[in-house]
């Protein structure tokens, strides 16, 4: 897409108000959703919305763009029903004309923010100190909470995106030292990589503590999930899933799939019972992980509607389970736009990622849907 072509579209989202995707380099968890609120040659400002919520902002420059998905007619609708973040206006004087005039706002009000440099894979969350034509002297802040002890130089060249005002931000900055000095104070957050056959064990002991964790599946990075694990059997791990300081339903993973548990998190861990933000176990309680079939048998019992993620590729189907056996079960499920599908799907039991059921995206969009 040519880059007028690029900031006129976005323009246009930006007079409208309409929610969209916009994709930023190659890897997709960069990719961004919400709605546009100001835009020029250089820069798009970004009200962030995560599974219909506002959650801060982001700044884009318009070079690292690299596509727009639009067709979210549904999306749109929803969140207007809902009225969610209807209005931005009081940001839309936010100055990005340039770097520096970005960055100068953020060192006049003190502001902590996150600066992202996907290429040098390099996350910066802290504050800015010193604003040059061409770099920025920066402070940072670590997972603990500790201050860095020397200052960090970032160049615009390198910077993917920068996001602010967002739950993780704000809630690290609430705990972190408020004098913005080195902070002297020993880390035991480790990560604890334990053999394969010590998962359930690590993962029962984390159940009993209520700890935060993050596990990853699959050696693939963005199949990291955090949470607190809350059930475990030999077969699969139950877990809260942790969105940035709340609790955004839950997910059952096969315990095949788990490739690292890493815990430790005890920064982390205090802002959450600080805040008491804690997972509902209520709604879990007595939940059988014996075997896929017993699983996709209560959500049949119960007209449930949960979320698969399924295959190599990650596909996501959501919908209910209306029929099941020993090795798969039949899926009636709605797509992006929230229709119903007139053909069913096959679900092998062993393609199975994960299963994901009274978050906020599945909720939302199964309280729209015409009901079939």
């Amino acid at each position: 897409m040519v880059e007028n072509e690029l900031v006129k579209k976005l323009k246009q989202l930006v007079a409208a108000k309409l929610y969209c995707n916009i994709e930023i380099g190659e890897y997709i968890n960069d990719t961004k959703s919400g709605q546009p609120i100001s835009v020029n040659e250089n820069f798009l400002l970004l009200g962030y919305i995560n599974e219909f919520q506002c959650d801060g902002f982001v700044i884009v420059p318009t070079e690292n763009i690299t596509g727009i998905d639009t067709d979210n007619d549904f999306l749109n609708y929803i969140l207007k029903e809902e009225v969610i973040c209807s209005d931005y206006e009081g940001m839309s004087n936010f100055d990005i004309s340039s770097f520096e005039n970005v960055f100068s706002s953020f060192k006049q009000n003190k502001k902590n923010i996150l600066v992202l440099c996907r290429e040098l894979d390099k996350v910066y969350i802290g504050k800015v100190v010193e604003v040059f034509f061409d770099r920025i002297k920066f402070l940072q802040f670590d997972v603990e909470g500790v201050w860095n002890e020397f200052y960090s130089e970032i160049r615009y060249s390198d910077i993917t995106l920068i996001s602010f005002g967002d739950r993780y931000v704000e809630y690290f900055s609430k705990y972190v030292s408020k004098s913005g000095a080195y902070v002297n104070r020993a880390s035991d957050c480790i990560a604890d990589i334990s053999p394969d056959d010590k998962w359930v064990n690590v993962l029962k002991q984390l159940s009993n503590q209520k700890e935060y964790c993050n596990i990853e599946t699959k050696e693939d990075y963005s199949c990291i999930r955090a949470g607190v694990p809350m059930i475990v059997s030999n077969s699969f791990l139950l877990m809260a899933a942790n969105d940035h300081f709340q609790y955004n339903g839950y997910e059952i993973i096969p315990i095949k799939d788990i490739t690292y548990v890493e815990k430790g998190f005890e920064f982390i861990n205090h802002i959450l019972r600080s805040e008491n933000i804690y997972p509902n176990y209520e709604k879990v309680e007595n939940f059988d992980l014996s075997s896929f079939e017993i699983i996709f048998n209560r959500f049949l019992s119960e007209k449930k509607v949960l979320g698969i993620d399924y295959g190599k590729n990650h596909n996501i189907f959501i919908g209910r389970i209306v029929e099941l056996s020993n090795d798969c079960c039949i899926l009636h499920h709605f797509d992006a736009e929230g229709q119903w599908q007139k053909d069913n799907i096959r679900i092998n039991y062993c393609q199975i990622n994960r299963i994901f059921f009274d978050d906020r995206y599945t909720m939302f969009f199964y309280k729209y849907i015409a009901i079939n």
